[in-house]
């Protein structure tokens, strides 16, 4: 859900560094693997990281359940049907910046120059 949210964030936002001028997705991506490959490893293994350390941490509870709970969600809401809400925004995220990277590849325009007639 990041990752769409990104793509629509990233030309708006300039970082000072040359590398991230690059206003498209997969344009940014090429661009950061051809200056800065070194980069690329420091994400990557962050997420094994992240994905390991937090994967082994509680194998007896659901994933996503850290056991903190400070509103009480629990007694006031259905948690299966809200997990299966999140499960489906979760796919649905993931087949929209699909379709964003992909139509940004066929094109060679971005999700804004899309909408902006030609």
């Amino acid at each position: 859900m990041l990752a769409a949210l990104g793509l629509w964030i990233q030309p708006m936002v300039h970082l000072p560094a040359p590398v991230f001028d690059s206003t498209k997705g997969i344009g940014a991506f090429n661009k950061l693997l051809a200056e800065r490959p070194e980069a690329l490893w420091q994400v990557l293994v962050l997420i094994f990281v992240l994905e390991t350390t937090t994967a082994s941490a509680r194998k007896e509870t659901m994933p996503g359940d850290f056991s903190w709970d400070p509103f009480n969600f629990a007694d006031k809401f259905d948690l299966s049907a809200m997990r299966l809400r999140e499960l489906k925004n979760g796919r649905l995220a993931m087949l929209g910046t699909t379709a964003m990277l992909v139509q940004e590849a066929v094109s060679g325009l971005g999700p804004y120059e899309q909408l902006l007639p030609h």
